[in-house]
């Protein structure tokens, strides 16, 4: 009889290797000791399609396994039903994320009925902390309002709210779980119904015990949070990072650019603001946001910059879009008075050669001393919607 390791030993090995699926694989064939702890690592994370759905059909088991679940919805109705009765099988996620078609949003009543049926008993599970619709038309505002009151974070990158739609749901958990972190991409104008939900003073004790608020505002105007206002101040007694997305600029059209004017809000400390650019060159939107913090956020003590581009510079060059460099520099030395760090997030293949232009090209030389840079080539992951899987924020 060949001597067994203690399980804690071999949860160090499992730990070590980390989430090296090839490695996971070989080891879960050394012993059933070991193959117990590599298939619960080897699919803590899964990314549900068609082959995946087929493997815990096979072995149920292993559907105990996932916590974190990543589900791309698509019109195949053959695909469909694998994923249904796949979903049935997953009772311990913890982290959702529902992703549709990257070419434009699918509304959530094309899909079949019986599979809507179990993505409203996945998205209601009592174990689920953490839920994103991201890309998704038409998601029932009730299921909204219930992952509202439910979940812990909430990511919302939707269209076109249904209001109609009332399915039939269970009671929220009677756990001591609050939302911390909301996401919010979407238009008030557009989504009306889902804004009034927001805002209304029904859900302030669930917006004042928010930590972190990301919004995009995406087509801002000078002095416009378009319209989450409401949202930003009624977080404002436990809020200590706000983020504000950009969406997608083209630099070089892009012209003086206008800052996104933040109501006054004396407890946060980090902001970021992030944007993706076809040219890797910071836009003067973010510049010009920059020089109005010290109004809005005097006690600022972090500042992140997050830029995603394809190519490394705009043709002329330029590192900065049109603003007073000056002014920003500034505000960064002696505007914001508890600021300690501004730190840069280069999500690029030239990231490197970018921070070299930027250093070269900051105003003054005391400015670079708050300045930290971190390059990487990628940053999208489905679970990095969440704070405990993105290294920006913690």
């Amino acid at each position: 009889m060949q001597p067994q390791l203690p399980p804690e030993l071999i949860e160090t090995v499992i730990e070590e290797i980390g989430d090296h699926s090839s490695s996971l694989r070989a080891c879960s064939l050394v012993s059933n000791a070991f193959a117990v702890i590599s298939q619960r690592r080897l699919f803590r994370f899964v990314h549900l399609k068609s082959p995946m759905a087929g493997v815990l059909a096979t072995s149920p088991h292993l559907a105990s396994y996932v916590r974190d679940l990543h589900i791309h919805l698509v019109l195949d109705e053959e695909h469909q039903d694998g994923l249904r009765k796949a979903i049935w099988l997953l009772k311990n996620v913890h982290r959702l994320t529902i992703t549709a078609v990257w070419e434009g949003p699918c509304a959530w009543d094309s899909f079949a009925a019986n599979l809507t049926g179990s993505l409203v008993s996945l998205c209601t599970s009592s174990s689920l902390r953490c839920l994103a619709f991201y890309n998704l038309r038409r998601v029932p505002l009730v299921l909204i309002r219930h992952a509202l009151l439910s979940c812990e974070e909430l990511c919302l990158v939707v269209e076109d709210v249904d209001i109609h739609n009332d399915v039939v749901l269970p009671g929220t958990s009677q756990d001591t779980r609050y939302l911390t972190h909301l996401r919010l991409d979407y238009s008030p104008v557009q989504d009306p119904a889902l804004h009034a939900l927001l805002i209304d003073d029904k859900m302030i004790p669930i917006l004042a015990r928010l930590e972190d608020l990301e919004l995009t505002v995406r087509g801002s105007v000078d002095t416009s949070l378009l319209g989450f206002e409401p949202i930003a101040l009624k977080s404002e007694p436990c809020l200590q990072h706000l983020t504000m997305n950009f969406g997608k600029i083209l630099v070089y059209r892009e012209g003086p650019g206008n800052p996104v004017r933040l109501p006054f809000l004396p407890n946060l400390r980090v902001v970021t603001l992030e944007a993706n650019v076809d040219e890797l060159r910071i836009p003067a939107s973010i510049l010009h946001t920059i020089t109005s913090l010290p109004s809005s956020v005097p006690n600022l003590e972090t500042l992140h910059i997050v830029l995603t581009a394809v190519r490394e510079n705009a043709p002329t060059g330029e590192v900065f879009g049109r603003c007073n460099l000056s002014e920003v520099a500034a505000t960064i030395t002696t505007g914001l008075p508890c600021l300690r760090a501004v730190h840069w997030y280069i999500f690029c293949d030239a990231a490197e050669t970018f921070e070299a232009h930027v250093r070269k090209s900051l105003p003054l030389p005391g400015v670079s001393t708050f300045f930290s840079t971190s390059t990487e080539g990628t940053k999208y992951h489905p679970m990095s919607v969440f704070l405990d899987s993105a290294q920006l924020t913690r």
